[in-house]
């Protein structure tokens, strides 16, 4: 029996979307989101996306500009630390 994959800041939304109910509803957010902005067959939308399926978790943050522990929450929902990533959420 092999334990399940711990996510941490380093890990990718997308990979953490597979596992997680609510990630993938933030993923799915944020695609819509590109989508309008940008139109899906725009290259800006295939760049966004692809920087949110390839980037590292703190990476998004950093770039995105989210200050506190944004990045470490979302991992510890991947990892089904419902509890831990509300503290991370509320202790900026």
């Amino acid at each position: 029996v092999s334990l399940p994959k711990a996510y941490d800041v380093n890990s990718t939304l997308k990979d953490i979307a597979r596992e997680s109910r609510l990630v993938r509803l933030l993923y799915r957010y944020y695609e819509r989101d590109q989508a309008k902005k940008h139109g899906r067959e725009s290259i800006e939308y295939r760049m966004m996306m692809k920087f949110a399926d390839e980037s590292i978790l703190r990476s998004i943050q950093n770039f995105s500009g989210i200050k506190g522990h944004f990045a470490q929450a979302l991992a510890d929902i991947g990892n089904k630390e419902i509890i831990k990533a509300m503290w991370h959420f509320i202790h900026k």
